[in-house]
């Protein structure tokens, strides 16, 4: 009984390691394609369309993505076939989204999930011609904005999946394309050479049009007011500098180090940001008092290079700079760290589980066996 009850422990506990493992490393939750205030789709990509087939395997949103290879393929008898690029997919939005047109005067961003399984390949290949174009005209070439496949790689940060979002905003003044009827689109890349030996499969998924800008200010205002009343806390009582103080100086002297590491931690913490909400900091008080305090610092700096007797044991890690501009990415390794830690230790228990049951279920066939 013992022995069953362990068995059956043991099998609980492979179970549970094979849902986690699963549950890990699924796909990211398919993103919403209903259309909102500040979303509108276009295509969720659930049916194929021109030289792209159907991928119900590896999508981004919906229940499929778009996909295609570049390069040299097998064909159904075995025998070679090279894509160099076709004319790729092209739809009206009355076949998509059941509208003949739609208003997009209020959106700035075209955005979509582009898959690139080797984007450098891809950046070397030479197009006799490609574009990826929305149009007022009902057709392609008719009252035009485009984009080349080169605006498109230059946000593929990595293989594999990359969020694109293409600006409407620079074209908006643009006679070309009347935004409050926009009704066709059309991605093609024909003609390629140099294709590599490695076929190189592309994938879209997920194509809308949307107001990211008023997205993300909605997401960033609640993390920036914390932040900023963060910085007022942390930094408005740093007196400002001045080197005909005796005080002023004696205080700088004293708490140097711990007012540099409370600025540096707030930098650091700005860095993780998006853009947009480092746009919004610069509307705050605080963001005035953080720049303030980075000239005193760095005027203490200079103080010390001219006063070397009074300045503090070197710390190479101990730099200052200027308000960041670029987002970091700190949160999400250290995230990355922690689950790639709990994978390893399920992995671990789930090979012991195995070994477990499997000496059990021997030894039992082995008694069966002599009986």
């Amino acid at each position: 009984m013992m022995k069953k009850m362990l068995a059956c422990v043991l099998l609980a506990c492979m179970l549970m390691t094979t849902v986690l493992f699963a549950a890990a490393l699924s796909p990211e939750d398919e993103e919403e394609m209903a259309q909102t205030s500040h979303s509108i789709p276009l295509f969720g990509c659930n049916t194929e369309m021109g030289a792209f087939v159907l991928d119900q395997k590896d999508y981004k949103a919906g229940t499929s993505a778009l996909s295609y290879t570049l390069g040299t393929v097998k064909g159904e008898n075995g025998e070679d076939i090279v894509n160099s690029g076709q004319a790729s997919f092209a739809f009206k939005f009355e076949d998509t989204i059941g509208e003949e047109s739609i208003d997009a005067s209020d959106m700035d961003t075209l955005e979509f999930w582009l898959y690139v399984s080797d984007r450098e390949a891809l950046g070397a290949i030479q197009f006799a011609d490609n574009s990826l174009e929305l149009t007022s005209g009902g057709t392609c070439d008719v009252e035009e904005t485009h984009w080349q496949m080169s605006e498109l790689l230059a946000q593929c940060t990595q293989n594999g999946w990359n969020e694109i979002r293409l600006s409407l905003n620079l074209n908006k003044d643009s006679t070309a394309t009347d935004w409050t009827r926009l009704n066709f689109m059309r991605w093609f890349f024909i003609g390629a050479k140099n294709l590599p030996q490695t076929p190189i499969v592309i994938k879209i998924d997920n194509i809308r049009l949307t107001d990211y800008t008023a997205q993300e200010t909605k997401k960033a205002t609640p993390l920036v007011a914390q932040m900023a009343e963060k910085i007022q806390k942390g930094l408005q009582d740093i007196p400002e500098w001045d080197a005909e103080s005796a005080d002023i100086l004696a205080q700088y002297q004293t708490n140097y180090s711990v007012w540099s590491d409370t600025h540096k931690a707030l930098e650091k913490e700005i860095r993780s940001w998006n853009a947009i909400a480092q746009v919004l900091m610069n509307e705050h008080e605080s963001s005035v008092i953080f720049n303030r305090v980075r000239r005193y610092l760095r005027r203490y700096e200079e103080y010390l290079e001219e006063h070397p007797e009074l300045a503090p044991e070197p710390d190479d890690t101990l730099t200052i700079g200027a308000l960041p501009t670029e987002p970091g990415d700190d949160a999400k390794y250290h995230a990355d760290l922690k689950m790639m830690g709990i994978l390893i230790v399920l992995g671990a228990l789930a090979v012991i589980a195995d070994i477990g049951v499997y000496r059990m279920l021997r030894k039992k066939k082995n008694t069966a066996t002599n009986a």
